[in-house]
């Protein structure tokens, strides 16, 4: 799984300095800065103090497990909508005035990134109930499935949009990633019918 992440996170840096040279890595690398601080604090709450919960209930309290999911999903979404509307809307004007004018171009690809970042923060709600009992396995097959394409998405996009087609094969990546995490834990974890009268 910690893998499958870095390729998400990393590999498209490493693609688009080999196949478009350092100028437009460095644009896509200054452009995914302020994804990764924006997902930085979520991410923690869930891996630091939210896990070791969400396998006790998962174990001793299947209603507070499935209620947390839930809730877990609806405020993350909330949370990612909100982050990248104001993102968005301030791509251009945080990018000239933290980095200077030389990474404008970095505008664009941000713009298309901050899709993305709804997507992350459901999937730490979803990926946390698939992190659970013998559940973690079909989850760590998603991750690398997804890895996969991720990569054949970056060999293809970036020689025709370089720094932007690495945004694109990563916004791609994260929705099927999402949508995947969503079926499987429909599928497997929540698959009894009372656990999905909300749903």
């Amino acid at each position: 799984g910690v893998v499958c992440s870095f390729v998400y996170m990393q590999s498209d840096i490493v693609i688009l300095k080999y196949l478009s040279g350092d100028y437009y890595s460095g644009l896509y690398n200054v452009a995914f800065v302020f994804i990764s601080a924006v997902i930085l604090i979520p991410n923690a709450v869930y891996q630091k103090y939210l896990m070791p919960m969400i396998h006790h209930w998962a174990y001793k309290d299947s209603v507070r497990f499935r209620e947390v999911y839930i809730l877990g999903r609806r405020v993350m979404l909330a949370m990612g909508l909100v982050s990248a509307s104001v993102l968005f809307v301030y791509a251009d004007w945080l990018i000239v005035t933290l980095f200077g004018s030389e990474y404008a171009e970095s505008g664009s690809s941000l713009k298309i990134l901050v899709l993305m970042i709804p997507m992350i923060l459901v999937g730490y709600s979803i990926g946390a109930v698939l992190s659970t009992k013998e559940f973690m396995i079909k989850k760590v097959r998603i991750m690398v499935f997804v890895a996969v394409l991720n990569i054949l998405l970056n060999m293809i996009l970036i020689p025709k949009f370089n720094a932007d087609g690495a945004a694109i094969a990563t916004v791609v990546s994260y929705f099927l990633l999402l949508t995947l995490y969503y079926v499987a834990a429909k599928k497997y974890v929540f698959s009894q019918k009372e656990n999905l009268r909300s749903e």
